[in-house]
């Protein structure tokens, strides 16, 4: 009874080792975003012979280029994948191997143009109206008034303590 165990064992390692060992389980990507583009970089085994690659980017592009770039029309989140066929040496049948990861694209497609204009209102309080342009989407605002105070909101209201003439 314990030579069987020992046996089923002993193949059950083996097993899991080349399993493991896989070539698959080595090939990966990663992508780095500058401006509107993404650079991918592929990372393959040393001893693994590559016959083609195959990039699907998420948003219908694609390429046969090991490390490619491509540029995404629109901000989000995307699910590219990468297929790669080739030989493992002391083998003769290549094998597919296919990884996806997805990547969060901040397109920014064109200049941001920051401004404002502010009105005086009653006593100490000035309301300031966010003017920005750009073609981006207005992600948030930060405002900072020059007192030690701030605000988030997009056009805010402020109430000054004292008046300065600056």
């Amino acid at each position: 009874m314990f030579r069987k165990l020992f046996l089923f064992a002993a193949v059950f390692m083996v097993c899991m080792a080349a399993k493991a060992q896989s070539p698959c389980a080595n090939i990966a990507f990663s992508a780095n975003q500058v401006g509107s583009s993404v650079n991918f970089v592929t990372t393959v085994p040393v001893n693994f012979l590559i016959n083609s690659v195959s990039w699907n980017f998420g948003d219908g592009g694609t390429s046969t280029i090991l490390n490619p770039s491509h540029t995404y029309a629109n901000s989000g989140v995307y699910m590219p994948c990468l297929s790669i066929t080739g030989v493992v040496p002391g083998t003769t049948a290549p094998i597919t191997c296919t990884t996806c990861d997805s990547i969060l694209v901040n397109n920014p497609t064109g200049p941001c143009n920051a401004s404002f204009t502010s009105n005086m209102l009653s006593g100490n309080s000035i309301y300031f109206s966010n003017n920005s342009s750009g073609t981006g989407t207005l992600l948030s605002s930060v405002w900072n008034f020059g007192d030690g105070n701030s605000s988030n909101q997009a056009s805010p209201i402020h109430t000054y303590t004292q008046r300065r003439l600056v």
